[in-house]
């Protein structure tokens, strides 16, 4: 109970704007009511939902079916009196609204392969294109996972890097390979990096970006690029360009977006 209680704290004593996404004015809230709709965008994709807003749509426009549109009452009570407060806009956080989304989407088709024969074969197969390519998406999740960048790193330390060298890591740990550091350096001051010959530093570059050269931790990373007191060894990054999800651009952006988990893989 305390645990949960801290979790409620967290979102709503957030004067202290740790986690707010957006500022408290009118161009904030135009701004997180774009970046949910792309969210909820990435959870569906593209076909299904182009899908989605057809059936809502075709729902809105006739009379009969008009009050299947109550199911997005909790949609719009939850966005302003949960993510407007809060501020806050995760993937995670519009799953709900899409489960809503899909009941009306289903409705919908279900009348669609009521208005004769053509439109029930057009309708069967362009849902069925649809839950194809949504089933591979979801299923390249997994297979991008299995292909992380850091599997291969893990790999190249082990057959490539002295046993008696020391391995030093900057960056938290789950952005990096799973190893056993010798050394951290992450510090508390904005010293720069420094490593005596034989020691192998291993940092996440996608993660680095994060930072701005003139913040702590940008010139921490930015000493990591002395040309004096370092030479780069390895640089890799996974290509499984094939797999349907790795073509969304959450993951063609090399740049994190700071609205999902996902892209981290990779």
């Amino acid at each position: 109970v305390a645990l949960d209680a801290r979790h409620v704290a967290v979102l709503t004593v957030n004067a202290g704007e740790t986690y707010r996404m957006f500022p408290p004015t009118l161009e904030g809230q135009l701004n997180s009511l774009w970046i949910a709709m792309t969210q909820v965008r990435f959870a569906f994709g593209w076909p299904a939902c182009i899908l989605v807003v057809a059936a809502v749509l075709d729902t809105a426009c006739r009379s009969g079916r008009r009050t299947r549109l109550w199911l997005l009452l909790p949609v719009v009570s939850y966005y302003c009196l949960f993510i407007v407060p809060v501020a806050i806009v995760f993937d995670r956080f519009l799953l709900g609204v899409c489960i809503l989304l899909a009941i009306i989407a289903g409705a919908a088709v279900a009348d669609w392969t009521r208005l004769g024969v053509r439109a029930r074969v057009a309708t069967l197969v362009c849902v069925g294109a649809v839950s194809a390519y949504s089933a591979a998406r979801a299923v390249s999740l997994d297979a991008m996972m299995l292909a992380d960048s850091r599997y291969f790193v893990e790999d190249w330390i082990a057959s490539e890097v002295p046993a008696d060298a020391t391995l030093l890591s900057v960056g938290p740990r789950s952005f990096l390979p799973r190893q056993e550091w010798e050394g951290r350096l992450d510090r508390p001051s904005a010293d720069p990096v420094t490593a005596a010959p034989g020691e192998y530093v291993v940092v996440n570059a996608t993660y680095a970006r994060r930072f701005p050269p003139t913040t702590r931790e940008g010139i921490v990373y930015e000493s990591l690029r002395d040309p004096d007191e370092f030479s780069l060894v390895l640089r890799y990054r996974s290509s499984a360009t094939w797999f349907p999800l790795s073509r969304d651009p959450v993951f063609i952006e090399v740049e994190e977006s700071r609205y999902t988990n996902l892209d981290k893989i990779n």
